[in-house]
């Protein structure tokens, strides 16, 4: 007779994860790992944070940080411990009032992180994207002219991106501009940063690639579902990829174009780094960067660009045709391969000028010329 089965152990993370509604799959799985650093530097098993008196908790929580401070940046050094603070204040509401949080609040403030990002310009920006597939160009050109995040984009389906319009007779026309439906989802592969519910603008040539892309889209998914383990056929979304695949893409156009240096395992490539948290600085969110910084007016920017909170955005309550119009005289701005930029435009308009004065004085001098001949002719006939 088989024994009967002994019963399921319940995983207090597991617990402590879906009473947060953490979805993500990769946010359950780092939010995991840093409690489980925690635990084994501590010796201890997550369910005895349950009943733990608060002074061993502050204990532990300050040895682990003066651990953690000799391996890595202090920005970094909060991010290991912001899931573990989480987590402890589940475990015991108590753990909230612990002196230890504003010891770590003060040392943190006025920190900056330790790589930066690279700052892109135009034509930084062109040469990356010249090695990139029709997808490829579609994705971070539609990311480069919105100002928004990568995972935003990743998330947009066919019905989100609005290119045609109505006419007169009901049939189907370009917009003047087309724009991304950023929406709210719970769903893990439509999740967004902050859950918002915001309207985006993409250029022209964004619109192009999107429209050519969308042609050839189906093969794309059909071809990576037969190479790819866990590719979904039936994946609605415009750019059926993960974060870490696009993150990839971008990487293999980095290298392509010498921008950064890489090493070679196995068949993979990798951009070079001095240690394994390092962050490759020219990364996908130097995008917002260039479109925040090009873009011409830092407030529409910003806007667009879905920061700030409730309050702030009912302040900046322009009409949607006016912030249209707007987008439209700065789009040269932010546009990469198709660009005429204000400065161009300006210096170009300087050169017209600078010809129609010239144009200007050869004509008052052939004036003169035909004046003297006629004089002259004149007076040849006269003497006839």
């Amino acid at each position: 007779m088989n024994p009967p089965p002994k019963p399921a152990v319940e995983d207090p993370i597991d617990s402590f994860l879906d009473a947060g509604l953490y979805i993500k799959p990769m946010t359950r799985k780092n939010y995991r790992n840093c409690i489980n650093y925690f635990c084994r530097f501590t010796a201890r098993l997550p369910t005895v944070y349950q009943t733990l008196p608060l002074p061993d908790i502050e204990k532990d929580l300050e040895g682990y940080f003066n651990a953690l401070v000799q391996e890595h940046p202090i920005l970094s050094t909060a991010s290991y411990i912001a899931p573990v603070k989480q987590y402890l204040i589940y475990c015991n509401k108590e753990t909230k009032a612990l002196d230890f949080w504003d010891k770590l609040a003060k040392r943190t403030k006025g920190q900056e992180p330790n790589s930066d990002k690279a700052k892109l310009n135009r034509n930084d920006l062109r040469e990356i994207l010249n090695h990139g597939d029709i997808r490829a160009k579609a994705l971070y050109l539609m990311q480069i002219s919105s100002g928004r995040r990568i995972g935003e984009i990743l998330a947009l389906k066919p019905d989100d991106v609005h290119i045609y319009g109505v006419d007169e007779e009901g049939k189907p026309k370009l917009l003047d501009l087309a724009w991304l439906n950023i929406k709210k989802s719970t769903s893990d592969k439509q999740r967004t940063k902050t859950g918002q519910k915001t309207k985006a603008y993409i250029s022209y040539e964004a619109r192009d690639y999107y429209l050519a892309y969308m042609r050839v889209r189906d093969d794309y998914v059909q071809r990576a579902s037969k190479r790819v383990y866990h590719s979904d056929p039936t994946d609605q979304r415009v750019f059926p990829i993960g974060y870490c695949t696009a993150n990839q893409i971008w990487l293999t156009m980095l290298i392509k174009a010498k921008k950064v240096e890489y090493v070679k395992k196995g068949r993979s490539r990798f951009a070079k780094r001095e240690h394994r948290y390092q962050q490759t600085e020219e990364r996908t969110h130097c995008n917002r960067a260039f479109f925040r910084t090009y873009l011409g007016d830092p407030d529409l920017a910003e806007f667009l660009m879905g920061h700030g909170n409730k309050m702030t955005r009912a302040y900046r309550n322009m009409a949607d045709e006016d912030i249209q119009k707007r987008y439209k005289e700065l789009m040269p701005n932010i546009t990469i391969f198709e660009s005429t930029t204000n400065e161009q435009i300006q210096e170009n308009l300087a050169s017209i000028r600078e010809e129609n004065k010239q144009l200007r004085s050869e004509m008052e001098q052939l004036k003169v010329l035909l004046m003297f001949k006629k004089d002259l002719e004149g007076m040849i006939n006269s003497k006839k």
